[in-house]
C-alpha cells in the first residue's frame, strides 16, 4: 500500500470533502505531514498515510484490495472441467454428453510457461485406466487443447474419439501416407492402425497438454 497521496486520490473518500479545495483545507487545519508532489507542476502536495483519518485510509485499502482482484481475474482463464473419464484402457462415452459445471481458474502466465497460446480452446479431463502408464494414471487431471484431424498433427498425446468410444492415447499421423497409429504406453496394449476409410471411424479432439492434478504413488524401497 502506498504511502503518499495527492489531493485528488482523498476527494470524495469516507470522512472527506468533495472538492479538492475541501481537502486541501483540512489537511492545512489539522497540519498534516506533507511534502511537495515529485513530477508535479505547480504547487500540488502529497500527504503522508500517517495524517490521514482512520475511515480514509479504510476505504482506501479497500478499494485497492477489488482492484487487486479485478486485476487478477482478468489475467487468469477458466477452464471447464468434464465430469466424465477419458480411457486409458477400454472406452468411454463421449464427453460432450456431460454438461459442465466445474471451472479451475488459471493464471495466463501460467499457461504462457505451459506454451498455450490459444486459451479459448481448453478443457481439463480426468483419466482413467492404465494403459499410458507411466505418462498418465488414473485419476490424473489433464488439461486438453482443441484440434483436429486437419490440422498438422505432431507425435504426441491425445484425446481421440473412436466410434462411440474416448480415448487418450499416443498417436503418430503420417501425413504422406495419410495413416495414424494409436499406441499406448504401456507395452502390455496393442498399437492399432488406421488408413484409407478406417480414418472416418477416427476424431482427434484434442492434446494433452499437461498433467494438472496427480496423486502420490506408494513405491516398495
Amino acid at each position: 500500500m502506498k504511502e503518499w497521496f495527492l489531493t485528488s486520490d482523498l476527494v470524495g473518500k469516507k470522512g472527506m470533502p468533495d472538492t479538492p479545495q475541501g481537502v486541501t483545507n483540512k489537511a492545512r487545519n489539522e497540519e498534516w505531514k506533507k511534502r511537495k508532489a515529485p513530477g508535479v507542476k505547480g504547487r500540488a502536495f502529497e500527504y503522508h498515510i500517517s495524517s490521514l483519518p482512520k475511515s480514509v485510509i479504510g476505504d482506501i485499502d479497500t478499494n485497492e484490495t477489488k482492484e487487486s482482484s479485478a486485476l487478477y481475474l482478468t489475467d487468469s482463464v477458466k477452464i471447464p472441467v468434464y465430469d466424465i473419464t477419458v480411457s486409458a484402457g477400454h472406452g468411454c462415452v463421449p464427453y460432450e454428453q456431460d454438461q459442465t459445471t466445474e471451472y479451475v481458474t488459471i493464471q495466463k502466465e501460467l499457461l504462457s510457461l505451459y506454451g498455450v497460446t490459444n486459451r479459448r480452446e481448453l478443457f481439463i479431463l480426468p483419466v482413467k485406466g492404465d494403459s499410458m502408464e507411466p505418462t498418465l494414471y488414473e485419476d490424473d487431471l489433464v488439461l486438453i487443447q482443441r484440434v483436429n484431424l486437419e490440422s498438422f498433427l505432431h507425435e504426441g498425446v491425445y484425446v481421440i474419439r473412436l466410434k462411440d468410444d474416448l480415448f487418450i492415447k499416443r498417436i503418430q499421423y503420417n501425413h504422406i501416407k495419410q495413416t495414424l497409429k494409436v499406441k499406448s504406453d504401456n507395452k502390455e496394449y496393442d498399437e492399432m492402425f488406421f488408413s484409407g476409410d478406417d480414418l472416418n471411424d477416427i476424431e482427434v479432439i484434442g492434446e494433452a497438454v499437461r498433467v494438472l492434478m496427480t496423486r502420490i504413488r506408494k513405491v516398495r524401497i
